[in-house]
């Protein structure tokens, strides 16, 4: 990107090539402010799957590219899912397909091309003007470690794998999960200047993924989205001493709890279901299950009730229970915080009702907080990192903090007249 404007003086003979580079320098210097100010959605460019799921929505929005270049839609774009053309491949388990933005030329306005000052004899026709338009398409991504053995789990598997492929790909200079001898303090390089990273997939501004399971698509936004929030040098500064810029952190919680609502929905649903009610046996120990867990104020996962109850491992939930975050929902990873609602459960504790959506690997610490203290505390797990949440036991239990708004201690626990607590992972330090 060359930054050059026109040398103007009295005498000269002004052509198209001046007048090009007049626009070539406004247009220079309005990418060059864009991209000082970090790329991502600025605002709209909402995404959804119609009803039928035949056609993919893109709301009209403003989004800034890599280069700086503005991509505004100013109209709703409907992609047709069915379409060789939209969708090349036919669709198959585990595939990731991104949704892209970007920008195209489209030339319009025809005006006569003249040979010579005065003449009156056009040579020929052309267009006049260029529209900065954009194209929003579908594009093959493949990303490693991505099956499409189990259904259940694809979504949160492509954003666990998504996210830490964008933390690797910032470069950090400290992880976690690097060798003792791996980080070099004495670096000879601490005074080098910054150079910007492409940001992960294609060419553009990304604002979705579909995958397709055996059975439909699937439509995550923030697994791959971001937001246009920070500045470049903040964000590379950030990814260098392995830290989560803020995008990535916002886009981390909304992903789960965009996950959670609509896991938590189709949970409820199976368990109205008319095929659910004809499993009345089933149903029934599945609730004693809960009652004695309940009633022992123990912190269990429901994984511990499936496993007494084998057939209910198919999906059948008991009515009213909640969901467990693991089997129930596909969710194997957690943000490093974010908010869980509470069902309604009369006469029983939040620990109880929280302690209930958690596996035994996880190791539950229950705190009453002011909803200021609260988020507060929610917003300073930026940089922690996510959750795992596996089936099995470990001997190294995770550790996460229940942050329960305007707690107070009950007769059997904690109770508040809330709907929702927050949780975030503990810190580690001793």
């Amino acid at each position: 990107m060359t930054i050059a404007r026109l040398n103007a003086f009295d005498g000269l003979f002004l052509r198209s090539a001046h007048l090009e580079q007049m626009q070539r320098y406004t247009r220079s210097l309005a990418h060059a402010l864009g991209q000082a100010g970090g790329s991502g959605v600025v605002h709209g460019y909402s995404t959804r799957l119609t009803a039928d799921q035949l056609r993919l929505e893109v709301d009209p929005g403003l989004a800034i590219g890599a280069s700086g270049q503005p991509l505004l839609l100013e109209r709703t774009v409907t992609l047709d899912l069915t379409d060789p053309e939209v969708v090349p491949d036919q669709p198959g388990a585990g595939t990731l397909k991104l949704i892209v933005v970007r920008g195209v030329d489209v030339p319009f306005g025809q005006e006569n091309v003249y040979g010579e000052l005065c003449a009156t004899d056009a040579l020929g026709s052309t267009e006049a003007y260029v529209r900065e338009d954009v194209k929003v398409e579908i594009v093959d991504w493949r990303l490693d470690g991505l099956d499409d053995k189990a259904d259940a789990t694809l979504r949160s598997r492509a954003a666990n794998l998504w996210f830490e492929r964008e933390r690797t790909d910032g470069g950090p200079w400290i992880a976690d999960d690097d060798p003792a001898d791996a980080t070099d303090v004495l670096r000879p390089d601490w005074s080098s200047g910054l150079v910007p990273r492409s940001p992960l997939g294609p060419e553009g501004v990304l604002l979705g993924a579909l995958l397709h399971t055996s059975k439909e698509w699937v439509l995550d936004v923030w697994a791959v989205r971001r937001e246009r929030m920070d500045p470049s040098a903040l964000r590379a500064r950030q990814q260098q001493i392995g830290l989560r810029p803020w995008d990535v952190f916002v886009a981390q919680v909304l992903q789960f709890q965009d996950m959670l609502a609509a896991g938590w929905a189709g949970a409820a649903q199976v368990a109205r279901s008319p095929a659910a009610d004809t499993n009345k046996e089933v149903r029934e120990k599945v609730q004693d299950a809960m009652d004695v867990i309940v009633s022992a104020r123990a912190r269990e996962s429901l994984d511990a009730v499936l496993r007494l109850v084998p057939e209910a491992a198919e999906g059948d939930l008991p009515p009213g229970g909640p969901p467990p975050l693991v089997r129930g929902l596909g969710i194997e990873e957690l943000p490093p915080a974010g908010f869980l609602p509470l069902v309604a459960a009369p006469d029983t504790s939040v620990q109880d009702r929280i302690g209930a959506l958690f596996p035994q690997s996880v190791q539950l610490s229950f705190h009453a907080c002011p909803v200021d203290t609260v988020l507060t505390r929610v917003e300073a797990a930026q940089h922690l990192r996510r959750i795992p949440l596996p089936t099995t036991h470990r001997r190294s239990r995770v550790a996460v903090d229940i942050l329960v708004p305007d707690g107070v201690e009950g007769s059997g626990g904690l109770v508040t007249s809330r709907p929702w607590v927050a949780f975030r992972r503990s810190a580690e330090c001793t």
